[in-house]
């Protein structure tokens, strides 16, 4: 029997707004692609239900960060 092998996450920016101009960034943060897309189908599904309209969510996988030496 082979191990299941855990999904790469990677880091994502996420950023909310509103139809009055007013947005939030959240820290990056890890997700897996399928955590990603969970996130905005969620974020969707949430604000369909408050009724508001024209909220927006973006969720971008963040270049990858380079080291210095």
């Amino acid at each position: 029997m082979t191990p299941k092998t855990q999904p790469l996450a990677h880091p994502y920016a996420v950023k909310i707004e509103t139809t009055t101009g007013k947005s939030a960034t959240l820290p990056n943060t890890l997700l897996t692609p399928k955590q990603a897309e969970q996130v905005q189908l969620e974020f969707k599904r949430l604000a369909h239900e408050a009724g508001v309209k024209g909220a927006r969510i973006s969720v971008q996988r963040s270049p990858p960060m380079t080291t210095r030496r």
